[in-house]
């Protein structure tokens, strides 16, 4: 009994190790075909590693954008704050300014009225003792006038020691405006576009190497259109307002080609290929593109904007000419669905309906 259970512990052990040993060597035939691998002994990394590197850049970069936006959004309402406790700080002072005013003419007045009661007391004494009517009168006038004087100057000194808090609370929020955050954190985020830009260099190459390794007689026939639509904006020079067309040799440059389908169309690669990159553009500014970039044999690469962020690929991974690589979205500066198609050698752009031939 003890012998058959010990043939049974071997007999499965065996078949592990040799099931092990059939995976070894299915991997190992299978070298250049799984997606995202790359010679490991390439001098710039494994696809794997750089991938990884991609991810933590594009992360911290999309980490510095929420964080960028939601210190502005917070400087913008602190700053609308500061405003309005300018404005009501100017109208402290206003009623300061106007109530140090009345109270300067409240004083002169009682002083004038006291003089006059005074000259009066002493010009026109009653020898009997008994008051004249006409003085109670005016002694309650100058009392009437001493305690407007009072309150003028109780508000005159209330005012001020609410000009001199608001004062103190706009200079507090003037320094804890957030400007200095923000700007370390575009830093930040400068830092990560760069490694991030860094990266999908390296990617790039060592995608243009392994297409070059494996190149077929794909480029000859050209770049296939990535989605059906029409062309909206062609490449080359773009009038900046296109009704001034006539008067403008070249508003700015467009180096791609606009095609503008619907949203969710599928987006196909143009040839064959590695994909160097999936992800934000790093290179743009304010709202990001989802983009992916594939490297191509004879030095050349593509890239296709304004996808929609699905990962329908990744990078490292070999693509053929006509295979979905993502969908049409409404990423980025765009003002309708369409798919940015740019065709170049080294990021140095070409018209994408002539290259390849």
């Amino acid at each position: 009994m003890v012998r058959a259970a010990a043939a049974r512990v071997s007999a499965h052990a065996v078949l592990r190790v040799l099931v092990a040993v059939l995976l070894l060597l299915l991997l190992l035939s299978l070298d250049g075909v799984l997606p995202g691998r790359v010679d490991a002994g390439h001098p710039r990394g494994s696809a794997i590693a750089i991938r990884q590197r991609q991810v933590r850049a594009q992360s911290a970069m999309r980490r510095a954008d929420a964080q960028i936006r939601r210190l502005e959004r917070r400087h913008d309402a602190q700053a609308k704050r500061l405003h309005q406790a300018r404005r009501r700080l100017d109208r402290s002072e206003a009623r300061t300014h106007a109530t140090r005013r009345r109270a300067g003419g409240a004083r002169d007045v009682l002083a004038t009225e006291r003089a006059v009661r005074d000259r009066m007391l002493r010009v026109h004494p009653n020898p009997t003792g008994r008051q004249r009517p006409d003085r109670p009168t005016l002694r309650r006038r100058v009392a009437r006038l001493q305690a407007r004087f009072d309150r003028l100057d109780d508000r005159l000194t209330r005012l001020k020691r609410l000009t001199e808090r608001a004062r103190r609370v706009t200079a507090a929020r003037a320094r804890n405006a957030g400007r200095a955050r923000i700007e370390a954190r575009k830093q930040a985020r400068e830092g990560a576009e760069s490694r991030l830009a860094s990266q999908i260099g390296l990617m790039l190459a060592l995608s243009k190497d392994r297409a070059a390794a494996h190149a077929s007689a794909d480029l000859r026939r050209g770049f296939a259109r990535p989605a059906r639509g029409t062309i909206s904006q062609g490449y080359g020079c773009q009038p900046r307002h296109p009704a001034k067309r006539s008067q403008e040799r070249c508003g700015r440059f467009h180096d791609g080609i606009d095609i503008a389908t619907r949203r969710g169309t599928t987006v196909r690669a143009s040839a064959d290929g590695y994909v160097a990159y999936v992800g934000w553009n790093p290179w743009d500014r304010g709202r990001r593109a989802f983009v992916v970039i594939i490297g191509h044999a004879r030095g050349l690469e593509t890239v296709y904007a304004h996808l929609a962020p699905v990962h329908r690929v990744k990078a490292g991974q070999p693509v053929e000419r006509g295979q979905a690589i993502g969908v049409v979205g409404l990423t980025g500066r765009t003002s309708g669905a369409h798919v940015h198609w740019e065709v170049s050698r080294d990021f140095r752009s070409m018209d994408p309906l002539l290259a390849g031939r």
